[in-house]
């Protein structure tokens, strides 16, 4: 039997266990005689029987056994050469760690998928092309067997390509990781109902550009992930949390169209609620001018003032002012939101001859 076990090759049983095997039967068969009946007793009629000694010189026994160890010997060259010629020479980087080396060098580098599949399948070929080899080789005394060398060779070579799957897998789960963030972040966004008209102008510029580029990157990304998982389906084992990492990312672009319908709603709700509450503002705006107006004019009215009356002059100038004031923030907070709105904006000249009234 050839033989591989913990990244070793060897006969077995061993050449030398064999070769002590053969001198042992020699050795066997020369003391299975030690006496031989002579002649004359075995012709004679008496019952009596002679025996003589008989034994082999020792340098006929130790030139036997030289003949034959070097019989077995030359008989061990063959197997032993078909070893080096046909699984060591071909197959021993598998073992010694320069195959392993590669592979660790090619993994710090930056490849491209396809290369990955190259890199793989030279090592899954040459684990088939392994296990092709006869079981059984013969020789003109010897029946080898290389079944389990063949196997371990072959499990070397798919141990290599596992180390690529692996990565491969790492990257192809990291990156469908990274596609289901992406549409998470458009579920998010397209759900969350804005609070402000600028929230929801950024709403609708991120909705417009996830519904076009991003789409489009995320559909090149999805294409990708499919050839990915076409190759991985046939080589790789997943496990129950892949699958259902693949499912979902596979099936993000049929689920995220209710999402955007549903957005496409929101946003006009969302419009809609914005310019109502700009209109009201405005009318509210312009009715809280109409008051400050008239009560400007109500100043005209003071003659001849005490201090009594001059103090409550004063408060009420001051309490104009601020009302001016809110008013010009207000204004700013409309025209800011008819911006948004692409309205036409809303100028208010009459704050101007209100102060120019309200000056003490």
């Amino acid at each position: 039997h050839l033989i591989y076990e913990d990244g070793k090759m060897q006969f077995y049983p061993p050449y030398e266990e064999l070769e002590d095997l053969i001198v042992f039967v020699v050795r066997a068969i020369t003391k299975t005689m030690q006496q031989v009946q002579t002649v004359d007793s075995s012709l004679s009629p008496s019952n009596t029987k002679k025996y003589i000694k008989v034994s082999l010189a020792d340098h006929i026994l130790d030139s036997a056994t030289t003949m034959l160890k070097d019989a077995a010997k030359n008989n061990f060259e063959g197997p032993n050469r078909f070893l080096q010629q046909v699984y060591i020479e071909p197959y021993s980087s598998l073992t010694n760690g320069e195959e392993e080396a590669k592979i660790q060098k090619f993994l710090e580098e930056e490849h491209e998928f396809e290369e990955y599949c190259e890199f793989i399948e030279r090592y899954r070929t040459l684990s088939k092309h392994i296990m092709s080899r006869p079981n059984v080789v013969y020789f003109d005394l010897i029946c080898l067997n290389c079944e389990d060398i063949k196997h371990g060779f072959s499990e070397e070579a798919k141990r290599m390509a596992d180390i690529l799957l692996d990565r491969v897998a790492h990257d192809h789960r990291e990156a469908n990781k990274k596609i289901c963030e992406e549409f998470e972040e458009i579920k998010a966004r397209a759900e969350k109902t804005p609070e402000t008209s600028e929230e929801l102008m950024q709403m609708i510029k991120f909705m417009e550009e996830a519904m076009s580029v991003g789409m489009l990157h995320l559909s090149e990304s999805i294409k990708e992930s499919r050839s990915r998982l076409d190759y991985l389906l046939d080589a790789y084992l997943f496990s129950q949390e892949d699958l259902e990492l693949n499912t979902e990312v596979l099936t993000w672009p049929k689920r995220i169209l209710p999402i955007f319908d549903a957005n496409d709603q929101l946003q006009e709700e969302s419009k809609t609620a914005g310019e109502q509450q700009l209109l009201q503002r405005r009318e509210k705006l312009t009715h809280e001018l109409e008051k400050l107006h008239k009560r400007v004019d109500e100043f005209n009215d003071y003659g001849e003032m005490d201090l009594t009356m001059q103090t409550q002059y004063l408060q009420d100038v001051v309490q104009v002012q601020k009302r001016l004031a809110e008013a010009e923030v207000e204004v700013e907070w409309i025209n800011k939101e008819e911006e948004l709105y692409k309205m036409p904006l809303s100028t208010y000249p009459e704050i101007g001859d209100i102060k120019n009234q309200a000056e003490p």
